[in-house]
């Protein structure tokens, strides 16, 4: 918790940024992207208990994602693919 309060205090971007929300319609994804002047930082956080399919959404680039902070150990590309049970990963692309 105490990382997720730093990494907010160290990035306006997570208070102050515009927010657009991707698939609202999906329950058990929460995806959502906030931009501030020509900064863009990208959330993917699994709801659930199962592990959950992603497919990044179209316009997001995520070859050059540097990953701010994520609740497994060793990370993840931001890239298609699983998340495990209640993973939540940040990303500044």
């Amino acid at each position: 918790m105490q990382r997720l309060i730093r990494m907010r205090k160290e990035n306006e971007i997570a208070v102050y940024g515009d927010f657009k929300e991707y698939e609202p319609e999906n329950e058990s994804l929460y995806i959502y992207e906030r931009t501030l002047a020509h900064e863009k930082m990208f959330v993917v956080l699994n709801f659930t208990e199962e592990e959950v399919d992603f497919t990044l959404p179209e316009g997001i680039d995520g070859s050059n994602a540097t990953l701010l902070i994520g609740n497994y150990a060793g990370g993840r590309e931001l890239k298609d693919g699983t998340l495990k049970p209640y993973e939540a990963c940040v990303y500044m692309i």
